[in-house]
């Protein structure tokens, strides 16, 4: 059995407050978007400055939430943070004029600053930031979109 329902709109005010919301919504997701780009960046910087991950300010001041086109926000990172998140563990020389070198030499301990002077080597590893970032960026993405459907809905 099949039952045909038609609706039909008489009164002008509720078709006008239904058009409203259908050309305010893509708006809203849009800045939903965005929105979530920030608050990945956000993210990023907090896991960065909370592993104590960062010597210099240039990771921590690259990643930037950019939006691309009305429709596409996206999250830019310097390479090195990549780089940070994902190296394979191995041995780095210290030698001097390298970056490295310079961080041993200011922020290391007592043995790796030894190391240092003598241009040794020593081990590193990765520092994992941007997977617990992403994590915490997702659960906080459906309350986003509510929040901004809810505006268009409300006629914000």
């Amino acid at each position: 059995m099949v039952i045909a329902v038609k609706v039909t709109i008489r009164n002008q005010q509720a078709f006008d407050n239904i058009n409203k919301i259908v050309l305010k919504m893509p708006d809203n997701i849009a800045d939903a978007g965005h929105e979530f780009a920030k608050l990945v960046q956000r993210n990023l910087r907090l896991e960065l400055t909370r592993n104590q991950t960062i010597w210099r300010r240039k990771l921590w001041n690259n990643i930037q939430a950019r939006k691309k086109s009305k429709f596409r926000s996206e999250v830019f990172m310097a390479q090195e943070g990549v780089w940070l998140d994902r190296a394979k563990p191995h041995h780095v020389k210290l030698k001097r004029g390298r970056l490295i070198h310079r961080w041993a030499m200011q922020k290391g301990r007592e043995h790796i600053q030894r190391i240092a002077q003598r241009e040794g080597s020593i081990y590193v590893r990765p520092h994992p930031f941007i997977d617990s970032a992403m994590a915490r960026s997702f659960n906080r993405l459906r309350p986003i979109l509510k929040r901004r459907a809810d505006k268009a809905l409300k006629g914000g």
